[in-house]
């Protein structure tokens, strides 16, 4: 019997808008270009060292979680640099950006978002919670599979 692992499976963003997720309720809120970006890590991230100045530390095909840190950190920082933090946050090769506790997004984040065609999606979850809610989402979904002939 011959046992091969097949190529990892990916999810395009878009289907968390249209699969039932009802614990997250995730609805988008800017990017919708980039909706057919695969996301290919199944637990959600945290941006923290990308928003100190690090977007190396942004690993590919990931979903970012701003949390209340993240945005309260966004809010307080000159606008010139929220800009450029933004910008290169965009310009990365991550799936999508969600938000929680559903805040409001800021201004430069939706134009960061559009402009990268970066999708930008919303829960009214806490970040605890979205993170859980999301990563066991992934994890079914992002399952290695196995296929065996005989």
């Amino acid at each position: 019997m011959n046992q091969r692992e097949a190529p990892r499976p990916t999810l395009p963003v878009g289907d968390l808008l249209s699969e039932p997720i009802p614990e997250l309720a995730p609805r988008l809120l800017g990017g919708r270009a980039g909706l057919r970006r695969d996301i290919r890590v199944a637990a959600p991230e945290r941006p923290g060292l990308a928003l100190a100045g690090h977007p190396e530390a942004l690993q590919a095909g990931t979903v970012q979680l701003l949390g209340k840190s993240e945005v309260v950190y966004l809010a307080q920082i000159p606008d010139d640099q929220r800009r450029l933090l933004l910008d290169r946050l965009g310009a990365a090769p991550i799936a999508c950006l969600l938000l929680a506790h559903g805040a409001a997004p800021h201004t430069d984040l939706l134009e960061a978002c559009e402009r990268h065609g970066l999708p930008l999606l919303g829960t009214p979850r806490t970040t605890e919670r979205a993170t859980e809610i999301l990563g066991r989402h992934l994890e079914e979904r992002l399952a290695p599979a196995i296929t065996l002939h005989g």
